[in-house]
């Protein structure tokens, strides 16, 4: 990182910080209208229409097993415009004893740069869940940015990656940012997104931008991924159903 961006990223920290303790910035319904200022819509998916499974596959390209759950269809429903994808116990003999739901476009939709949003309500009791909106490329892996993902001991814990090649090594930075209070992503919807150009990546949260990274920036054409997985082998049943609801997924490039 360069020292721009360290000190870009201490003001994004106390700001971030300051908003989260201090005002009630982050306890607000947030919701975006679709038209972005200074930016073309170039897809999007709002839900409020049956899943169109041309455009959406159920699975990763490279197969529906992926730590410990198996994806599957069925575990992708809507209500009113949300999609809504669950995790839940899979009794189905020799398969992974969760099964869960997510949204991937990889044969539909990839791009290179733009900017990326959700808006979504995630679960609480964040310990064993691990849902996700994430881009990744189908040329190689890594590259990948995670947008987000709810990788804490509850759910007032958001995290944001990006991963790299060095060689024969995978490499990745991130950061960890926690919200005042236990379970608060859980509570309402918040709008998750970054942008990426050739570059930095930004991300953003409820609109306010909270990290910053210019170096190792990805220059692959990569595809959306929304997931919601449970992370141990063996699942607690007292755990499951447990559902993330996302109300839409858009991507815009500057004009």
């Amino acid at each position: 990182m360069s020292i721009k961006s360290w000190l870009v990223n201490g003001w994004y920290y106390t700001r971030f910080y300051c908003k989260n303790w201090f005002t009630n910035y982050f306890k607000k319904n947030q919701n975006n209208v679709i038209e972005k200022s200074g930016y073309n819509l170039i897809f999007h998916d709002e839900f409020d229409a049956p899943i169109n499974w041309e455009t959406w596959k159920p699975c990763e390209a490279w197969g529906c097993v992926r730590e410990n759950a198996i994806f599957k269809q069925s575990q992708v429903t809507q209500s009113g415009s949300d999609a809504i994808l669950t995790s839940d116990i899979n009794d189905v003999a020799g398969e992974p004893k969760t099964k869960t739901g997510g949204l991937y476009s990889w044969n539909s939709f990839n791009t290179k740069y733009g900017y990326f949003e959700t808006r979504e309500k995630l679960t609480p009791n964040g310990v064993r869940y691990w849902p996700a909106f994430w881009l990744t490329s189908m040329q190689s892996w890594p590259p990948e940015i995670d947008v987000f993902e709810l990788m804490g001991n509850d759910s007032s814990y958001i995290t944001m990656t990006l991963h790299w090649k060095n060689g024969e090594k995978n490499e990745m930075k991130g950061r960890r940012l926690k919200f005042k209070g236990f379970d608060f992503l859980s509570k309402d919807y918040h709008i998750y997104g970054c942008e990426w150009n050739d570059k930095k990546v930004t991300w953003y949260i409820d609109n306010l931008p909270v990290y910053v990274l210019d170096k190792h920036i990805p220059d692959l054409d990569m595809f959306i991924l929304i997931n919601n997985c449970y992370s141990i082998h063996e699942p607690v049943k007292s755990d499951l159903p447990m559902s993330i609801y996302c109300d839409y997924i858009r991507v815009y490039k500057k004009n």
